[in-house]
């Protein structure tokens, strides 16, 4: 029973400090959150930077797109070529 109120007492006793760390930690929050609301407001410095270089990304993924393309369906010049090769090769022994 010594022991419990012991415990009650102790428990009594770091409830203030905690109170006050809770406050503090509330009060640094509460100036964060303003601080970032009034950088959200601010426009983007490198606004038409970025959209100028979206715009040219684009065009480069596409023209990449387009040579993938070209690639994958051009096979016949390339068996082509290795036929040729076999021929010489057999014409040069």
């Amino acid at each position: 029973m010594l022991g419990n109120l012991t415990r009650l007492s102790n428990l009594a006793n770091g409830i203030e400090p905690s109170i006050e760390k809770t406050r503090n930690m509330q009060i640094q929050l509460e100036q964060q959150l303003a601080s970032a609301e009034e950088e959200v407001k601010r426009p983007f410095p490198q606004a038409t930077e970025l959209t100028e270089k979206s715009k040219r990304l684009a065009v480069l993924e596409g023209l990449l797109n387009m040579n993938d393309k070209d690639i994958v369906t051009d096979t016949e010049p390339e068996q082509q070529c290795q036929t040729d090769n076999r021929q010489r090769g057999q014409e040069e022994r």
